[in-house]
């Protein structure tokens, strides 16, 4: 109603986190382009390289418990390209390090193994090396994906295991339940069933009614888990 351009950009930026995290990725998407056209209006290339990297995630990735949008293969990785491409021209390493993250998961799930390994292993010693807690989360997240998909649980548990940790220490639902997820299907995968279980039992029951993306998770490895042991209704 006031004309705030700048308040109107970053609502759409806002609004499309929060649909990504509620498991709506069309709305995300739709606000992150409306976003994305603000910003570079503006000229704003610290907030157009977050909301170009945020835009993969919509594209899916394999550890997302939500129907991606079809777009070619080209669409989703030029928009984290370029992400990078901007994060490095303004010197914001954390926005590199987001950029390489998200790379990683896109194209892991693109079958694109060993640049998903390196953007992994190079957004996480990004991450590192300023102390970024929330992107060392999620690029040993990353890395325990490519890990899963090179068929090597074990590399794959040590990088959840540690990122658990800390996602604990952060009080992040979102990362627990999220890691929580991909622990248990660990275990499942390699038939410690047992083991699936008891990490599953310490996230709280979410509500049936309304699943956010990381309750979906939850949900998900509890099915397969009950697949596993003979339960399939």
């Amino acid at each position: 109603a006031c004309d705030d351009r700048a308040g109107v950009a970053d609502s759409l930026d806002f609004l499309g986190t929060a649909m990504y995290l509620d498991g709506d990725l069309p709305a995300a998407a739709r606000h992150y382009q409306q976003a994305i056209a603000l910003f570079r209006d503006r000229d704003d290339r610290q907030r157009l390289s977050s909301c170009l990297t945020m835009l993969l995630a919509p594209g899916g990735d394999v550890a997302w418990i939500a129907a991606p949008l079809y777009r070619e293969p080209s669409y989703w990785i030029r928009s984290g390209e370029e992400g990078l491409a901007i994060a490095r021209d303004i010197g914001w390493p954390a926005g590199e390090a987001f950029a390489l993250i998200c790379l990683s998961l896109a194209r892991v799930s693109r079958g694109d193994l060993g640049r998903a390994l390196r953007d992994a292993e190079a957004g996480l010693a990004i991450a590192e090396r300023i102390g970024h807690q929330q992107w060392m989360l999620a690029g040993r997240q990353a890395l325990a994906e490519v890990w899963t998909e090179l068929l090597d649980p074990r590399r794959a548990a040590t990088e959840l295991e540690q990122a658990l940790v800390s996602a604990r220490v952060s009080g992040s639902r979102f990362w627990t339940n999220a890691l929580v997820a991909m622990i248990a299907s660990l275990h499942t995968s390699t038939g410690n069933l047992n083991q699936a279980a008891a990490i599953l039992g310490t996230v709280a029951e979410p509500d049936r009614f309304h699943l956010t993306l990381s309750q979906r998770q939850c949900q998900f490895a509890g099915a397969e888990l009950a697949l596993a042991n003979g339960e399939p209704e």
